[in-house]
């Protein structure tokens, strides 16, 4: 399977995709699908499938309806827009990761990054105005988290050091954003105001993590450390386990209505993606594809 250009230690997601073996797995469906609540409907899982290439599909939760929404074959990261209509999403053109945008079912793709820099990790302002990214671009040589709009104009650069800041997750009321620092190969997640002011630490001390996805009201974000879905509160207090095994569990994404955290595993061999209630209990299988691995998860809402 060949390697991106940014397969690197920091990229948890792709790199763990291309090692996991691909084999025919058994159709695993256990639980009922809880009801919409807050703050609304659960739509279709987006999320990335490679069969040789890397193309982004979405599917209803129970497995049904699955829908090949590109065929670049060098497609990651899908994002949902806050109403569900469009999705977010990197593509490599000419070497470097860029951010395009298409309509959920595929159509209308545009691309609002360009240049030699590495623009990628896309998370939406709650009025989908925005996006929030990581871009190689700063002049130090280095990641850093930036926001333009959502037409791709108006970037502005957020944080400004020379550590790795990566994989942006923006707060449900827009008034935060969580992220990946990485210094000397320790990973913590931070917090920042939409301006870059008032960064903070929210794993300092032993634990580390990565991969933030904030809860549907904000109280809470899911995070990975050590292979593992942990849950904890929005300040950093009150750490839970979510997943407990042998196997890779990660890409946390929280269903709309905030009952539900979907993510990849390879529990039984190949990727597939899960989903488990927020409080940890019961277990449902999402994918399963012979001969084929799925990744980064993220869940539609379903605004009225």
């Amino acid at each position: 399977m060949p390697l991106t250009p940014r397969t690197r230690s920091r990229q948890p997601r792709r790199t763990l995709c291309l090692i996991l073996p691909l084999v025919a797995l058994l159709v695993l469906m256990v639980g009922d699908l809880a009801s919409a609540a807050y703050p609304g409907a659960n739509g279709k899982i987006a999320f990335v499938q490679f069969d040789g290439g890397f193309d982004i599909y979405s599917v209803d939760v129970d497995g049904s309806d699955l829908d090949r929404l590109t065929g670049a074959r060098s497609d990651y990261e899908p994002a949902w827009s806050p109403d569900g209509t469009k999705i977010a999403y990197d593509r490599i053109v000419q070497g470097t990761y860029q951010i395009f945008t298409m309509n959920a079912d595929g159509s209308d793709r545009e691309q609002l990054s360009s240049g030699r820099a590495d623009n990628l990790w896309s998370t939406w302002s709650p009025d989908g105005s925005k996006l929030a990214f990581t871009s190689y671009r700063d002049q130090d040589g280095d990641d850093e988290i930036f926001v333009m709009d959502a037409d791709g104009t108006g970037r502005v650069q957020l944080t400004h050091n020379r550590a790795m800041d990566y994989h942006a997750a923006w707060s449900p009321d827009g008034t935060r954003i969580a992220f990946n620092r990485e210094v000397d190969h320790r990973q913590d997640l931070w917090v920042i105001n939409p301006d870059g002011s008032d960064p903070t630490n929210l794993t300092p001390g032993p634990l580390q993590g990565g991969s933030p996805s904030w809860s549907p009201d904000g109280t809470k974000i899911a995070f990975v450390r050590n292979r593992e879905i942990y849950v904890m509160d929005a300040d950093g207090s009150d750490v839970a386990q979510l997943t407990t095994n042998t196997w890779r569990d990660t890409s946390p994404a929280w269903s709309p209505d905030g009952t539900l955290i979907a993510f990849y595993s390879d529990r039984y061999g190949a990727a597939d993606i899960w989903f488990k209630s927020a409080s940890g209990v019961g277990l449902t299988r999402v994918t399963d594809t012979p001969r084929k691995s799925e990744f980064d998860p993220d869940w539609q809402p379903v605004v009225p």
